[in-house]
């Protein structure tokens, strides 16, 4: 018995007229099939091409820049880099935006999101340090090209990284150095340069800790002034050339002869003469105070004392004016200690104005003190340099496309090839169907008419 004589039930079709009937024209059913799987797919493909949107997905490697703030603690919103001032940078600086409007984008929604899309964290899993989420740029298809939607997402993108190293460049690192010009006291110039000092080897340890001690680009590090040529070296070469200066120049040396030698700033001599003699004039009026107060107080007990004679004077009552008397008495001795050692102050300055001997090491002290100035000028220029270039090379933008931008479409090539062969399948058998059913019909009405004839006859 072969398949065409197989009967699904007693009476009913048979299995093998039901494949005729699907499969019967072979041939048809390829052609049609390849045909319409063709079709199909071209016309999704052609469909997605012209209605979806454009998208960029990225993330960052940008140090210093968190989910919320920038690397100075200013906020990072990604609304504040869709607004049309910053729409109207991104077209003047990239020519293949010229043709767009700030203006049309901005309000028509040419930008229709811009999304952070947030990492579930395990419990107890910290937040990173970095923005490692990844974000997703959507643009209205109808108002770019792709090349246009690359060119301005990409511009989008890299946004938050322009304002990062335009952050880093405005830093200063100098604020010691500028204290030091407006200060005239050695002894504060000195305390400046040391503050200084230690703030650099703060911030290469700082930098060193972050981006670890990676290899600087040869070239000249120190802005104006006197440079170094850096080639080959390291952060922490940087930072040691500069601790190796300081060691033989050493900046507590300098404080150490400043408290021996008691040297004063030549700029600054009528400047100290002035305030000292002032303080002279001030402890002489404070003195003059005191004094009448003591004399006063001494006055009062005095007189206490005589009324009392004959009577009964109680003790605490002359013991609190004598507290008075011996707390005053103290005071005025502290005030004409400080005024004879005023005294010595003008007298020193008086003589050190006319000793050579001491304006030569005077001013030898100053040329040594200016001179690690200077130095510090330059090893706080050659950081700031140093921390541009390695902030630079840290400030990255990794798009997920080699294109930057993909068409975004609920169809994904997946769910079209899937259409594409289900309509390639379905399509033939319908075909064949149609085309087989009358043949299918008139046969099965033919053999009933014959099994008919066959009863008759029997």
């Amino acid at each position: 018995m072969n398949m065409e004589e197989v009967m699904i039930n007693e009476g009913g079709i048979r299995l093998g007229q039901v494949l005729r009937l699907l499969f019967g024209h072979i041939k048809m059913f390829v052609i049609v099939g390849l045909i319409t799987l063709l079709t199909t797919f071209g016309a999704l493909m052609a469909y997605v091409s012209l209605t979806g949107d454009y998208e960029s997905r990225f993330t960052y490697k940008v140090a210093g820049l968190t989910s919320d703030t920038y690397i100075d603690g200013s906020r990072f919103d990604v609304r504040d880099l869709l607004t049309s001032s910053k729409l109207s940078k991104y077209i003047s600086s990239n020519e293949a935006l010229s043709s767009l409007s700030a203006s049309d984008i901005y309000y028509a929604g040419g930008v229709k999101s811009f999304e952070k899309i947030v990492p579930v964290l395990e419990e107890g899993e910290a937040a990173p340090n970095q923005i490692e989420d990844e974000f997703s740029i959507v643009l209205d298809h109808s108002m770019f090209t792709k090349e246009q939607a690359a060119a301005l997402a990409e511009a989008i993108a890299s946004e938050p990284i322009e304002i990062t190293l335009e952050l880093i460049s405005r830093a200063r690192y100098d604020m010691y150095l500028r204290l030091f010009d407006e200060d005239t006291n050695y002894e504060d110039k000195v305390s400046h340069l040391i503050s200084q000092l230690s703030l650099l080897e703060k911030k290469y340890n700082e930098l060193i800790s972050s981006f670890g001690d990676v290899y600087l680009d040869s070239g000249y590090y120190g802005g104006e002034g006197e440079e170094y040529y850096l080639d080959g070296f390291k952060v922490s070469d940087a930072q040691l050339q500069m601790s190796s200066f300081f060691k033989s120049n050493s900046l507590y040396s300098l404080e150490s002869e400043l408290a021996l030698c008691g040297y004063i700033d030549e700029s600054g001599i009528d400047e100290y003469r002035i305030v000292v003699e002032n303080k002279k004039e001030r402890l002489s009026r404070e003195l003059l105070v005191l004094q009448a107060k003591l004399d006063s107080i001494i006055a009062l007990r005095d007189s206490l004392v005589d009324k009392a004679v004959g009577t009964s004077l109680q003790t605490t009552e002359l013991a609190a004016y004598n507290e008075e008397i011996v707390r005053l008495a103290g005071e005025i001795e502290d005030v004409k200690e400080e005024l004879f050692l005023t005294d010595i102050m003008i007298a020193n300055l008086e003589e050190i104005t006319h000793d050579e001997t001491y304006l030569d090491s005077a001013e030898d002290f100053d040329r040594r003190l200016m001179r690690s100035k200077e130095k510090l000028e330059i090893f706080t220029g050659i950081y700031s340099d140093i921390e541009k270039t390695v902030h630079s090379s840290n400030c990255v933008v990794y798009f997920k496309q080699n294109d930057i931008v993909f068409k975004s479409d609920k169809l994904n090539l997946l769910t079209i090839i899937g259409i594409s062969f289900a309509a390639a399948i379905l399509l033939p058998i319908l075909i064949n169907l149609v085309w087989g059913l009358g043949s299918y019909i008139n046969s099965y009405n033919a053999e009933k008419v014959k099994e008919e004839e066959g009863e008759k006859g029997s």
